[in-house]
């Protein structure tokens, strides 16, 4: 019995949060959730669970190309095709089964974009702390205006991430 009670009020503090975050402007919404996924990587850093992510073991194919190929590919191309891969996929092929399956959806895209990530261990967790954090704008956006918004504001959001990554 304890167990259906305590579900219930984790159930409710998380239909809470989540309408708070519902409410909040797109403007807000993006950088609150770039800023708790690095804090919780920060914090996965600082107590020493994870080590800094290599970044030329994902750069390192294209270490010959132009400056602007580069650019593109990592900061346009890259997310526009995982935002469509790992966030609108999954989840509305698991909505449209079963309205029931958000929660699942929303974990099987952040672990689908995790895993795409293994260049090292590292990465696989920033990624599930990336894919959780995308999961969440995608849903947030999805129930404000739909779809297509959901889409764009995280392709955005990824691409804001992935150029923050590529000028640090």
């Amino acid at each position: 019995m304890n167990q259906i009670i305590s579900m219930s009020k984790v159930n409710s503090t998380g239909q809470k949060i989540f309408g708070w975050l519902k409410r909040l402007p797109v403007y807000y919404l993006v950088p609150l959730l770039m800023s708790v996924g690095y804090a919780a990587w920060g914090i996965l850093l600082l107590f020493g669970l994870i080590d800094m992510p290599d970044g030329t073991a994902a750069t390192s194919i294209w270490d010959d190309d132009p400056l602007f190929v580069r650019l593109f590919v990592f900061v346009i191309a890259i997310p526009l095709i995982e935002t469509a891969l790992f966030q609108l996929l999954p989840i509305e092929i698991m909505l449209r089964i079963s309205k029931k399956l958000k929660f699942v959806a929303f974990l099987c895209s952040a672990v689908i974009f995790a895993i795409q990530h293994t260049y090292s261990f590292s990465y696989i967790v920033y990624g599930f702390i990336g894919g959780l954090m995308y999961g969440i704008c995608y849903f947030v956006c999805r129930d404000k205006k739909g779809v297509k918004h959901a889409f764009w504001t995280v392709a955005i959001m990824h691409m804001l991430n992935n150029a923050l990554a590529f000028l640090l």
